[in-house]
């Protein structure tokens, strides 16, 4: 394996002032100093960081060298989750990728969500494509490819919280920031992260960098809160779809199907020792 993806960026000037946090309006905000929901309220009752977006939260605008006049204090500045445009610079969400939010499971949804202690299923990759069996990528249309990879996407935005009021993101809204992901449509302004030799995304975070993800102020950054935990750049399980059937030759030399039988599987594939191996993790019939 190479580098991390954090060794793909460098610092530029160390004097560097911290940018002060502004709504979509351009105006001074205060919204990411907020103090979180207290343990047992209603809206945290287990007292849990539930989005590793919430560190966006941290205030990074202090003085840190009073002997520097240029890096002065900047008030209410927070983790920025917002698009950066300066590629010599380590964007703040960067952060992100070095913690992992605890995922809270229970009864069935443990075997489902936690299918071995080091392994989390349900996060949709954002590099991933879908061949249908027969069918190769080059062979179908372009729009094709971008709805067969951008549905999976749009099913982890639809609905996610938008803003500071808790508006949600429509369907119509989560498919166009879905496409945008899909063809890498950068915000105005931001820069490409990329590693040489890289066209997909290095992290789950990176989506700030894409249009309309995280490029209207502070507020924004709350769809990156309620969607980043539900994305993944890699993945180590996959589906198999499979089809068995009975056939029978009349006389006449005719192929008859006399019962058919459809599974799917879910694998996992894991390294144990210096062996990479693999198991099966569900398996279902599925009904014609």
């Amino acid at each position: 394996m190479g580098k991390p993806p954090h060794e793909n960026f460098y610092l530029s000037d160390p004097t560097d002032t911290a940018r002060q946090d502004v709504d979509d309006k351009g105006e001074e905000t205060n919204l990411g100093v907020r103090m979180p929901a207290p343990k047992g309220s209603a809206a945290n009752p287990d007292g849990l960081v539930y989005s590793v977006g919430e560190l966006g939260f941290i205030h990074t605008g202090i003085q840190p060298d009073a002997s520097v006049p240029a890096l002065k204090a900047v008030r209410h500045r927070t983790l920025r989750l917002q698009p950066e445009g300066d590629p010599k610079k380590v964007p703040d969400w960067a952060l992100l990728d070095l913690f992992r939010a605890p995922l809270k499971t229970g009864g069935n949804a443990q075997g489902v969500l936690r299918p071995s202690k080091d392994a989390i299923a349900g996060r949709v990759n954002i590099n991933s494509r879908i061949v249908p069996f027969g069918m190769e990528e080059s062979q179908r249309p372009a729009k094709t490819n971008e709805l067969m990879r951008s549905n999976a996407l749009k099913a982890a935005l639809v609905n996610a919280s938008k803003n500071e009021n808790g508006d949600s993101l429509s369907l119509e809204d989560a498919g166009t920031i879905a496409s945008n992901i899909y063809s890498q449509q950068l915000a105005a302004g931001a820069a490409a992260y990329r590693a040489a030799g890289v066209s997909g995304y290095s992290m789950p975070a990176e989506i700030a960098q894409i249009k309309g993800v995280a490029d209207g102020g502070e507020s924004s950054e709350f769809l990156i809160r309620s969607v980043i935990d539900q994305l993944s750049t890699r993945g180590n399980v996959f589906t198999i779809y499979s089809v068995g059937q009975v056939l029978k030759q009349t006389p006449r030399g005719s192929i008859v199907v006399t019962s058919e039988q459809r599974l799917k599987s879910s694998v996992e594939r894991y390294v144990d020792g210096s062996q990479t191996k693999l198991r099966q993790v569900s398996l279902e019939s599925l009904v014609p």
